[in-house]
């Protein structure tokens, strides 16, 4: 579980050094993802949906490997328009299914071992995202659509950025609950 947060915290962790045109990402989603797939490893005998978790996370790990191989060469513009925003869906459904099925696995090792770790609250914010994440689209397909730039952008943004500090407190509390579940069971 350890390593499901830090992968999570290094994901929402958001570096860049920029050089002329070049943008460079100094800690890629995929170290975060690669974090969370060692957790989820970790998981698998508490838990079947870890099985699905590493699944979406191998995916997740190429996406990103490949994306910040395009920053690095300077090619994201190759992925630019419509194209752009539906792999961005597409990934972004993705990322969300992956976090839907930690969010049960966490639920499975409640009931394993009669527990709390607050799979409810992950999961009421998992929803909250999954909100969020839909309404951020329409607003980008529409501002492709209208070439405008309107300020919803911004506040989604803003609350997206809540959301994720919250659902990390709640990650952590997790995280700490289930060392302590597992000493037990020791």
């Amino acid at each position: 579980m350890n390593n499901i947060f830090l992968g999570f915290l290094l994901c929402f962790i958001q570096l860049n050094i920029s050089f002329a045109e070049l943008k460079i990402m100094l800690l890629p989603d995929f170290i975060g993802y690669i974090f969370i797939l060692r957790g989820a490893v970790k998981l698998l005998e508490e838990s079947d949906y870890f099985i699905k978790v590493k699944s979406y996370i191998q995916i997740l790990i190429t996406y990103s490997l490949i994306r910040y191989g395009m920053e690095v060469f300077g090619l994201n513009d190759l992925l630019s328009g419509f194209f752009s925003v539906g792999i961005s869906v597409v990934f972004a459904v993705i990322e969300l299914a992956m976090i839907y099925d930690m969010i049960k696995g966490v639920a499975d090792i409640e009931e394993k071992y009669h527990g709390y770790l607050d799979s409810e609250s992950l999961y009421s914010i998992w929803k909250v995202d999954v909100i969020l994440t839909l309404a951020t689209y329409v607003v980008i397909i529409i501002q492709k659509i209208a070439q405008i730039v309107p300020i919803i952008v911004i506040v989604l943004a803003i609350i997206t950025f809540g959301i994720n500090i919250y659902f990390l407190i709640i990650l952590n509390q997790t995280r700490k609950q289930y060392s302590k579940l597992k000493e037990a069971k020791e």
